[in-house]
């Protein structure tokens, strides 16, 4: 069984809100905007993942994976149209070994999550040369901080598969008291706050 389909079962049976949150395909002309822009061909995994649910619908409050939101593809657009027109951006004062330091947001680093606040989760078109191409990277541009977590779209899906079923997540309690289902990481993966997790403190 693919990683998707244990997500949506995990979900199914604990936040069953967050799997109605899963919004339709997106359209293919959407991913080929995004492939205009950003010059580059897009992974096959990201397709099929956009192809099957495009993120989560911004009508309802719901998260994903590392418990930040998944960006349907209109918001990826305005994001990377937004970059297109700026002339420069700030270096990365830290960035894991095959990422590019020299920027921290670019129209090849094709976010698919985001925290709402100063964090990105994106797809890495434009690696170093230490990096893979579709690489997934967090993105704390407040903190100019670039961190690895898959070398794929597939693998950051299988990463949320095991980690939900691992028991790595939590409903917020909080938010259930108000009837929604909202996923709370554990600290080790809880890499919005990487500064205070175990994992990813060594890029303080």
């Amino acid at each position: 069984m693919e990683a998707l389909d244990k997500i949506k079962l995990w979900l199914e049976s604990n936040a069953p809100q967050i799997k109605e949150a899963l919004q339709s395909p997106a359209p293919i002309e959407l991913i080929e905007k995004i492939e205009s822009i950003s010059k580059q061909a897009l992974p096959e995994d990201f397709k099929s993942l956009y192809l099957t649910h495009d993120g989560l619908s911004p009508d309802q409050h719901a998260n994903f994976f590392y418990g930040m939101t998944f960006i349907p593809l209109e918001r990826v657009l305005v994001h990377l149209e937004a970059i297109s027109k700026r002339d420069q951006d700030f270096d990365l004062q830290h960035a894991d070994k095959g990422i590019e330091k020299d920027y921290r947001l670019s129209t090849t680093r094709i976010p698919i999550a985001d925290d709402f606040g100063s964090s990105l989760i994106c797809v890495d078109l434009s690696p170093s040369e230490d990096g893979i191409i579709g690489q997934v990277i967090f993105v704390d541009y407040k903190m100019d901080t670039g961190l690895i977590l898959a070398s794929s779209v597939s693998e950051l899906l299988s990463k949320f598969s095991s980690d939900l079923e691992g028991g790595k997540y939590q409903l917020l309690e909080e938010a259930k008291e108000d009837g929604v289902d909202w996923l709370e990481p554990e600290r080790s993966i809880d890499v919005v706050n990487w500064y205070n997790s175990p994992t990813w403190s060594y890029a303080k």
